[in-house]
């Protein structure tokens, strides 16, 4: 017969909830943290930084995502003036 006393409830109770709180703690989020996105960017290597367009964009250079369209078009025309 096992023992069912209140401190041995408890006790198995602490570890279970000890156990379930630190289950999630294990799991992380990596995103993209593999050197080779894509083909392109291995091949290129470091010249892919400037031209980076898709969904490895953000991984390569973030701010080259800004200047792309709804259809993933690149959009890097830029209109100067000056003035005298």
């Amino acid at each position: 017969m096992k023992n069912f006393s209140p401190l041995y409830c408890l006790k198995k109770l602490k570890k279970r909830h000890l156990i379930a709180l630190s289950l999630p703690l294990l799991s992380y989020a990596n995103g993209f943290k593999i050197q080779e996105q894509s083909l392109n960017g291995t091949a290129l290597g470091s010249a892919y930084v400037a031209g980076a367009r898709g969904a490895d964009a953000s991984f390569y250079n973030p701010a080259n995502m800004g200047f792309t369209n709804d259809w993933g078009e690149n959009r890097s025309e830029f209109e100067m003036t000056t003035t005298v």
